[in-house]
């Protein structure tokens, strides 16, 4: 009977495994976007240096912005984040996204300066 409950213990384990984001560099692109490219590391338990170079915000006029978040905290494969580049200032970027192994994908929000809303995919390297 223990080895039943080991076994399936580790059967439970394993797949968990397989999906928990990987440490490493990792590059994608805004979905439906060309030139919206997507980068961050992942490092212990964080995603660090997250950025996009490129997405269209509503602002006055439309114009394209640079999202950076330095850091975020991966709990259970996902991790989101609330950043504030001024800490003075209105601007949030709602940064959201999950592991599946070593692709993560996820969105990312911003407001109400500049208004955009975009989803992103990556792949570790």
């Amino acid at each position: 009977m223990r080895r039943f409950i080991l076994i399936s213990l580790i059967a439970l384990a394993i797949p968990a495994l397989a999906l928990a984001a990987q440490e490493g560099k990792y590059k994608g692109k805004v979905v439906g976007d060309p030139e919206g490219d997507v980068t961050f590391k992942v490092v212990g338990k964080k995603v660090k240096k997250f950025k996009i170079d490129s997405v269209t915000a509503t602002c006055y006029p439309l114009t394209a912005v640079t999202v950076f978040v330095p850091s975020a905290k991966i709990k259970d494969n996902k991790f989101r984040r609330n950043y504030r580049p001024d800490p003075d200032g209105e601007h949030v970027i709602k940064l959201r996204g999950k592991f599946d192994g070593q692709k993560a994908n996820g969105t990312v929000k911003g407001g109400p300066n500049c208004v955009y809303q975009e989803e992103w995919r990556a792949k570790r390297q």
